[in-house]
């Protein structure tokens, strides 16, 4: 039996809604991570960044653990996941006190409706279990003049 067009138009139609439909439901599912598109020019992504960093050397300064001091340059990259609340996992550039160029990943819940955030990082390997430390994802060159 031969195909008639309007059969094969139909059935066309019906995959690439099928196929769109699938990827949105994807995309939204509760607890699924979604990536941040516009990092770099995301204030809401960047003050977090920023706050990461922060938090960072405010437990450094708190525990005296002489761990070093960071400053932040920028977020180059994030995620978001819906948990409770928000998870937002933050690929962060930062400067080290000696001036190396660093990459770290940093994880931050946010509640808007109970005014809460806070950096959520585990421990590393090599330190105290309740040692609070940014894990370095990798070196980078220093910036060009």
């Amino acid at each position: 039996m031969a195909r008639t067009p309007i059969s094969t138009f139909t059935f066309s139609v019906v995959l690439i809604l099928l196929l769109f439909a699938s990827n949105f439901v994807a995309s939204v599912i509760l607890g699924g991570r979604t990536k941040i598109k516009d990092v770099k020019t995301n204030t809401e992504i960047q003050h977090l960044g920023k706050y990461s960093v922060d938090e960072y050397n405010q437990s450094q300064r708190t525990k005296k653990s002489g761990a070093g001091y960071l400053k932040f340059k920028k977020v180059v990259a994030a995620e978001s996941q819906v948990v409770s609340g928000t998870m937002y996992y933050l690929k962060i550039e930062a400067f080290t006190k000696s001036g190396d160029r660093k990459l770290f990943d940093a994880e931050v819940v946010v509640k808007p409706w109970a005014h809460f955030k806070q950096l959520d990082l585990p421990p590393q390997p090599d330190t105290q279990p309740d040692h609070l430390t940014l894990a370095i994802v990798k070196d980078l060159p220093p910036p060009s003049n």
